[in-house]
């Protein structure tokens, strides 16, 4: 067998440098096999997608490219940051230099980061766009409610080392405010996971006065309340989500000789299911991302036991269902063969599930559909078709 590669190595994608020609895709195709990355009247991208978002119907993209053929008068050599309609093809150049999209549950608003400290988010329904130079040096790209009223974002705790912090940023009076304070006295505040919706936010409260105690909240925005979660979670940066219903948060835990493996917890029953097989001599990321009744979460993992014939000793993309027990892989082409994955974001993570659960977001280097003809890195949408 050949290296193992993890979802998070460099230079897991490797690039092609011809570019063949590009077939739009058959009128007849299943929607969900199309590439997500397509430019106006399907055209397939010249150049590689760095990362994608999708809305909780799947219905619109938002990404990055590096491609120059997507739209019209494209000519400034850089990475655009692009939103795209499934149903009508239509698409629009957001912002050039924009990077790690995230988009509202409605598609109607663009979450992105751009150079410096620049957080922006755009709306599509009148094509305006605002803009703010955050505090935080590695602030995360700003999750925005799907009325458009406020922008959730943050900064992982890091020991210290760097700032943290959990920000909500008032989009209409363009007011910013830390995440709620855990206790009396002062301290700090560290971003591990909103929910797709922006209602419910999971952080960590660093009491420094020794007035109180430190902890790890949850917010509702919507009822205006703060609860101390009891159950120990691992947290480590971007692999820690919670579903919709602000019940269920999928994390990792550490398992004795197989390292890192996917949990989920539920908050109301205060109960914790464990990834169901041992990934034996490889290696499991964090979950990716979690469905909005919090029943399926996407994995990836580079092992070849989790699944009969794995051989493509390569990371794959796994949906797996923790209340049925089912799990499934789901990174591969139409007609079956496996795929090769690799270290570029659908979404906050290495991966993305549509609200159902039922098909997720990933970016692969290799064909998935037949008229997928380009060689770059594309996006699509795995699973149930």
């Amino acid at each position: 067998m050949g290296v193992r590669r993890s979802v998070y190595a460099a230079g897991a994608l490797a690039l092609v440098a011809l570019v063949t020609a590009c077939v739009p895709p058959p009128s007849g195709a299943a929607p969900r096999q199309d590439p997500l990355t397509l430019g106006r009247n399907d055209q397939l991208g010249n150049a590689n997608a760095q990362s994608a978002a999708v809305s909780a119907d799947g219905r619109w993209v938002a990404f990055v490219s590096s491609a120059d053929n997507l739209v019209p008068g494209d000519d400034n050599d850089e990475d655009d940051l692009f939103l795209r309609d499934r149903r009508t093809g239509s698409v629009t150049r957001v912002r050039e230099g924009g990077r790690q999209p995230t988009i509202s549950t409605n598609g109607r608003y663009v979450g992105y980061r751009a150079s410096g400290l620049v957080m922006g988010v755009h709306d599509r329904s009148n094509g305006t766009t605002t803009e703010w130079t955050s505090t935080l040096s590695n602030g995360r790209t700003p999750v925005v409610a799907p009325d458009g009223s406020a922008a959730i974002y943050g900064a992982y705790s890091s020991f210290g080392i760097f700032a943290t912090g959990c920000r909500v940023r008032d989009l209409v009076t363009g007011t910013e405010s830390d995440c709620p304070a855990g206790g009396p006295g002062f301290g700090t505040t560290a971003f591990e996971a909103v929910s797709p919706s922006a209602r419910y936010v999971l952080y960590f409260w660093n009491d420094q006065s020794g007035d109180g105690t430190s902890a790890r909240l949850l917010w509702d925005r919507g009822q205006g309340t703060t609860t101390v979660i009891e159950q120990q979670i691992l947290a480590l940066g971007s692999t820690t989500s919670i579903s919709d219903d602000g019940r269920h948060v999928s994390a990792v835990d550490v398992r004795e000789g197989s390292g890192l493996v996917p949990v989920v917890h539920d908050l109301v029953a205060g109960t914790t299911t464990a990834f169901p097989v041992d990934p034996g001599s490889g290696t499991m990321t964090a979950p990716a991302d979690i469905s909005a009744d919090g029943s399926t979460v996407l994995v990836f993992s580079d092992s070849a036991e989790l699944v009969d014939d794995d051989t493509n000793d390569a990371v794959d993309a796994f949906r797996w269902d923790h209340g049925a027990g089912t799990l499934e892989r789901v990174s591969s082409t139409s007609s079956g063969e496996q795929l090769e994955l690799g270290a570029l974001n659908c979404g906050p993570s290495p991966g993305q599930l549509l609200a159902d659960g039922a098909a997720g977001c990933i970016l692969a280097l290799g064909a998935i559909v037949p008229y997928d003809t380009n060689e770059r890195v594309d996006a699509y949408l795995v699973g149930a078709q």
